[in-house]
């Protein structure tokens, strides 16, 4: 089997979707937590044992972007066109056409950055980056306990496991292990690939609602 054949199969296109129905779930599930709006449609395929039950209703998203995918992808110009198989790592493949905003997660507890395209946009690279990345490796971020500011303030955005002003950040989480996403990160990822600054604020920010995050500490046994 080759790449193209794995990506082109039922099987890879049935887990991508299913990979994608329970995101859209956990959405919804998120958002009746904690009592906020979120545009809602029928799941197509819903399983029902009569046909008098009602189909599960899910949430529907404006925008989605894969963190990491196996793609189909064309490249070269002209009559030199190839269709090939692309792995994007961390990134992903950009079309301003069909989605104007590419979003970039910032590090758990910070959310995510969405930065407008133009329509036609296309990166000289071909794909744009989908997280700033860890500046620090998990052996050397120092897990002092939360500040009590800091535990307020993020958990007013969202809310995850193992989290209190008393508690040591896990090193997974640590808001100082992450880049920022600042006019260096802008610069290097976009603004070299030929993306233009459109206003004063061409980018919004995206609060994350809720994260887990597995604790490298093996938890006793009950």
């Amino acid at each position: 089997m080759t790449w193209k054949d794995l990506v082109n199969s039922q099987e890879y296109a049935f887990w991508k979707q299913g990979t994608f129905r329970q995101a859209c779930r956990i959405a919804k599930a998120v958002a009746e937590k904690h009592g906020v709006g979120i545009p809602t449609i029928n799941e197509d395929g819903t399983f029902r044992q009569t046909s008098d039950q009602a189909p599960t209703v899910t949430a529907c998203p404006t925008y989605t972007q894969w963190i990491s995918c196996i793609e189909p992808s064309r490249t070269g110009a002209g009559n030199s066109v190839r269709e090939t198989i692309s792995q994007y790592i961390q990134c992903s493949s950009v079309d301003g056409t069909t989605q104007p905003y590419h979003f970039v997660s910032v590090g758990p507890s910070e959310g995510y950055a969405a930065v407008k395209l133009e329509p036609g946009f296309k990166p000289v690279a071909g794909a744009l980056p989908t997280t700033t990345g860890r500046i620090k490796a998990r052996g050397v971020v120092e897990k002092q306990a939360w500040d009590p500011e800091d535990a307020a303030r993020v958990s007013s955005q969202c809310t995850w496991e193992g989290k209190g002003p008393n508690v040591a950040i896990n090193d997974r989480l640590h808001p100082g292990a992450f880049r920022p996403f600042d006019d260096a990160f802008v610069a290097k990822n976009f603004e070299q690939q030929g993306w233009v600054k459109m206003g004063r604020r061409p980018v919004e920010e995206w609060h994350l609602v809720t994260c887990k995050i597995a604790s490298p500490k093996a938890r006793p046994p009950q």
